[in-house]
């Protein structure tokens, strides 16, 4: 027979109690039992304990009807204990539970019927226990519904089972605290022995583990040693390897060291002998040249002495006729309140009278000039009196033409390009003598009064007839031949410069002293003057009926242009200006001649004289435009605009320059109007900087232009002008680098071309022609750059910005208001000294 002990109930109580914590006495989930009786629940009780003992074969007792008072007045004792305390409804259950447990042990007991399990603490539970467990909370749980809905209804039971339960509590309450006690002592043992076993686990599982791990590192200790035995093994294996290919590579290396100086020998020895040969014949031809030119040298005297002795004879057959051209050269000072001629009505300073004649021509009519100072006679005395001369000139031509038609006089020997040159030569030669006087009187010249000083001048010229070798028509067609043959030909150029140099030396012979104007310049106006002539005398043999000049003439053109550059080739600057005027005046403004001379003496002038003379040409403009300005009173705004360009006039080119650049920088922060006004301003800056500086792409017109390019480029529609403005940018900055790679400084030649490709690059255009030229030059200049100066490059290129502004500020002028002294302008300070004036560009960043 099974019997149910008070322990295992408990113990399964509280294991449902713990299930089902979260079912409270009131919850949704239990089911309503309110109208289920005491009588009905032994009942229900009896017939699960039958069936458990049907399906085991056990005997299970039951509880009685007789015993469910007692069942109810436990469920009573607990409920009115904890009536209106309002406890949970899970102590309650347990209460109940507690005393069911003890009705059935007492039942039990009183039958006799106490299994050794009832006396057990916790005895396992296996088939009908289960059932039983079961049983036991689902009676629990309907007893304590039970007993919670009559016991909120009955208030007189209520007050009678409490009075009851206390008394029952007292006891109940000593025994449960015992067995507490009882449990907390097992619990305490079975704690300790647990955590003994786990602790002897714990030990024996770290031994365990130790010595797993002792036995993986001396296993990993083995392994690693062996592999490090075989990677020793492996690199004495390598290297013994590398060893024999070393001494295998050394031993090739020695037999191909020998073998190369063998044939470096070799090569050296037959290059020696290579050279020594061709020392031998580069002796043997300079030896056969210097021969050569000894004899051609020895051939030239004696040919010249052989022309020598032959002009000399041929002189005992010329004709010989001259000209005496007298003259004189007054200097005075003009009376007080003498005026000039002109609107201007300035005082006159100096009087220039130049009077001259000749006993064939007679006089001309005399010259006589007034002038505003000294100066401005000596620079014009050329012009009147080479005009003087050459009125004079023409009338000994008329006369002697009188003579030719009367079938006599010189003419009748001569041809027109002959006379001509005769007259040329008369003109240029009583010119100079008239200057010598001019430059004398002048000089003895003291305060007022005036002094004249006369001159005589007799110029010969010798005419041979025209089947003699040594006539000018059989030299010219021997020069012609020669030219036309060969014009490189130096036996030619030798023949014609001795034919020029004696026609100068009869030019200059009687002069004693060079005028002043003159001065600096070369002593070849009668080089000038044969040249001329023989130029006139192609023209003069020209048929006249071809329209195209032919090919003869063309060289001959050529032959003699290059003979004028060279003789006036070394000149000074500002050294011709009186030189071709005075031939203009002689020859005419539309020679030839005259055009070249023109040309080389436009070459030759500096920019100093050039700035110079368009000063003075703009001050005589402004003087002139003042003085109608007060005759013909105009218009207020034509006097405005008068003032105004009157004002430009007479300010400095250097402050004009400042004003402009600084109106425009503060317009080129503002709209659209002003920024287009900005660029007009910078652009009349950037001309009067290169009108100034006497070229476009001079370097002193970089802050200018760099200026221009940054407000143009703001703008999508000036696209095309800004590409403009960059190719000019890059062109000054090419100039700049050539400056310093002729100084030899590489390094700051880099730094500007990469600065300025930096700024105009991408506006110029990629493939432009100047940025392409520009990028060449930066990879040429590079290449031959050492370590060390690319070092300082790289280190230099982080300061492109400063760079800029030190450019800027070297090539500003200073204003005049705040110059100490007398200073040259930048753009003369590079014209003289280069790029030392800026000094190596990565020293200046650094400082």
């Amino acid at each position: 027979m099974r019997v149910v002990s008070h322990c295992s109930y408990v113990d399964s109580v509280r294991r449902q109690e713990a299930a089902c914590s979260w079912v409270g006495p009131r919850s949704a989930y239990a089911p309503r039992l309110a109208d289920v009786s005491p009588a009905s629940t032994c009942r229900r009780i009896n017939r699960c304990l039958c069936q458990a003992e049907a399906d085991h074969g056990e005997d299970v007792s039951v509880v009685s009807k007789e015993d469910s008072s007692s069942l109810e007045e436990a469920e009573e004792g607990i409920a009115t204990e904890h009536r209106g305390e309002g406890e949970c409804c899970a102590s309650r259950s347990i209460e109940v539970q507690e005393h069911v447990g003890g009705t059935l042990c007492e039942l039990e007991q009183s039958k006799g019927a106490i299994s050794p399990l009832a006396q057990a603490s916790a005895p396992a539970m296996h088939g009908l226990d289960g059932y039983l467990l079961t049983l036991v909370a689902v009676v629990s749980g309907i007893l304590g519904r039970l007993s919670a809905q009559e016991l909120r209804y009955d208030s007189a039971r209520l007050f009678r089972n409490q009075e009851k339960s206390r008394l029952m509590n007292v006891e109940l309450r000593r025994k449960r605290q015992e067995w507490k006690e009882q449990e907390e002592v097992r619990l305490a043992a079975e704690q300790k022995r647990r955590v003994e076993e786990v602790s002897e686990k714990a030990r024996k599982e770290a031994d365990r583990q130790k010595k797993l791990q002792e036995k993986y590192e001396k296993e990993a200790r083995e392994e690693q040693e062996r592999k490090r035995r075989e990677v020793e093994a492996s690199r004495k294996e390598y290297e013994e390897q590398q060893r024999k290919l070393d001494e295998e590579y050394q031993a090739r290396l020695q037999k191909e060291k020998e073998a190369l100086e063998e044939a470096r020998r070799v090569e050296r020895e037959r290059r020696e002998e290579e050279e020594r040969l061709r020392l031998l014949e580069l002796q043997r031809k300079e030896e056969e040249a210097r021969q050569k030119k000894l004899a051609e040298i020895k051939a030239r005297e004696e040919a010249a002495a052989a022309r020598m002795r032959a002009r000399e004879e041929a002189e005992k057959e010329m004709s010989t006729f001259a000209v005496r051209v007298q003259g004189s050269v007054t200097v005075a000072v003009p009376p007080e309140g003498t005026l000039l001629p002109g609107p201007l009505e300035q005082q006159a300073k100096a009087r220039l009278t130049v009077e001259a004649g000749s006993l064939m021509g007679g006089p001309v009519d005399p010259v006589e000039k007034d002038y505003a100072s000294m100066e401005d006679m000596a620079a014009d005395a050329p012009s009147q009196i080479s005009t003087v001369m050459k009125h004079c000139a023409d009338s000994v031509l008329s006369a002697l033409q009188l003579q030719k038609m009367g079938g006599d006089g010189p003419l009748t020997l001569m041809e027109s390009p002959e006379a001509n040159h005769w007259m040329s030569v008369i003109s240029m030669r009583s010119t100079l003598m008239a200057l010598e006087c001019l430059d004398s009187s002048t000089a003895d010249l003291q305060g007022t009064g005036s002094l004249t000083q006369s001159f005589e001048c007799r110029t010969e010229s010798g005419v041979l007839p025209e089947d003699h070798p040594f006539s000018y028509q059989k030299l010219y067609d021997t020069f012609l031949d020669k030219i036309v043959e060969d014009e490189g030909n130096q036996d030619t150029i030798a023949l014609f410069m001795e034919s020029m140099e004696d026609s100068n030396e009869k030019l200059y012979k009687g002069i004693r002293a060079e005028p002043k104007c003159l001065s600096g310049g070369p002593k070849n106006l009668g080089v000038c003057l044969e040249v001329a002539h023989f130029i006139d005398r192609s023209l003069y043999t020209r048929p006249s009926k071809e329209s195209d000049a032919p090919a003869w003439f063309e060289m001959c053109a050529e032959f003699t242009r290059k003979r004028l550059n060279e003789s006036f080739a070394g000149s000074p600057p500002d050294s011709l200006m009186a030189h071709s005027s005075l031939i203009a005046q002689i020859l005419g403004p539309t020679h030839p001649v005259s055009r070249e001379t023109m040309a080389i003496a436009e070459k030759n002038i500096s920019i100093e004289r050039k700035n110079e003379l368009i000063q003075k040409e703009k001050a005589q403009k402004a003087l002139l435009a003042a003085k109608l300005l007060e005759e013909e009173w105009p218009e207020e705004e034509d006097l405005r605009r008068a003032r105004a360009k009157e004002r430009e006039s007479k300010t400095p080119v250097t402050e004009r320059i400042w004003a402009l650049k600084n109106v425009a920088a503060s317009l080129s922060i503002g709209n659209s109007g002003e920024v287009s006004r900005a660029r007009k301003l910078l652009e009349q800056a950037v001309l009067l900087k290169q009108e100034m500086c006497g070229g476009m792409t001079h370097p002193a017109t970089f802050p200018e232009v760099l200026s221009l390019l940054r407000v143009i480029r703001t703008r999508s529609d000036w696209k095309n002008d800004a590409s403009g403005v960059a190719s000019l940018f890059l062109k000054i900055a090419m100039k700049i680098c050539e400056g310093y790679l002729e100084i030899g400084d590489s390094v700051s030649a880099c730094l500007v071309l990469e600065c300025c490709l930096r700024e105009g690059e991408d506006v110029a255009g990629l493939r432009n022609n100047v940025t392409l030229r520009c990028v060449k030059l930066l990879e040429k200049v590079s290449s031959s750059l050492s370590d060390d100066d690319n070092r300082v490059l790289v280190a230099s290129r982080a300061r492109f910005e400063d760079l800029e502004i030190f450019l800027s500020d070297a090539f500003t002028d200073e204003l005049g208001a705040y110059q100490d002294g007398t200073e040259m302008a930048k753009c003369q300070v590079w014209d003289s000294k280069g790029p030392k004036m800026l000094g190596s560009l990565p020293e200046q960043l650094s400082i």
